[in-house]
C-alpha cells in the first residue's frame, strides 16, 4: 500500500473511532510530506548551531513535531533547517505572541549567519 493511502485509511479509522456514530465523513484527499532531516554534522547545520550556542546556549538540534515547508524542501534535495523564535504552543491560535527577546535573539542568530557568509556560500561552511 502507498504511503499516501496507508495514511488516508489510517486518518478514516482515527476519526471513525473519534466520532463514532455521531456522524459521516469522507476523507477527499490526503497529502504527505516528509520529514525533515538534515543530519547535525552537515555544514549548514554546524554553523547555525554554533551560532545559537553563541547567542542562548542551545548545544543540540531540536525536533519538532509539525508541519512546516522546510519537509518538501528536503525531499526535493534543497538543505534546509528550521529556525524561528517563539513556542509552538503560542503559534497559530488567537493570542499568538512571542517575547521581544526572542525575536530579537532570532534576529540576531539569523544576521550573524549571513553577514559571517557574505559572499561565500552558507552551505560550504567549513567551521
Amino acid at each position: 500500500m502507498a504511503d499516501s493511502s496507508r495514511d488516508a485509511a489510517s486518518l478514516r479509522r482515527m476519526l471513525a473511532e473519534h466520532l463514532g456514530d455521531r456522524g459521516a465523513f469522507t476523507v477527499l484527499d490526503v497529502e504527505g510530506y516528509g520529514a525533515l532531516d538534515c543530519p547535525p554534522d552537515a555544514p549548514l547545520s554546524r554553523r547555525l548551531l554554533a551560532i545559537c550556542r553563541q547567542a542562548n546556549g542551545q548545544t543540540e538540534p531540536l525536533g519538532v513535531n509539525y508541519f512546516a515547508d522546510t519537509g518538501p524542501f528536503h525531499e526535493a534535495g534543497i538543505p534546509s533547517l528550521l529556525i524561528g523564535p517563539g513556542d509552538i504552543a503560542q503559534a497559530h491560535t488567537a493570542d499568538e505572541f512571542l517575547e521581544l527577546h526572542q525575536l530579537y535573539q532570532a534576529t540576531e542568530i539569523i544576521l550573524t549567519l549571513l553577514t559571517d557568509h557574505a559572499g561565500r556560500s552558507i552551505l560550504e561552511a567549513d567551521i
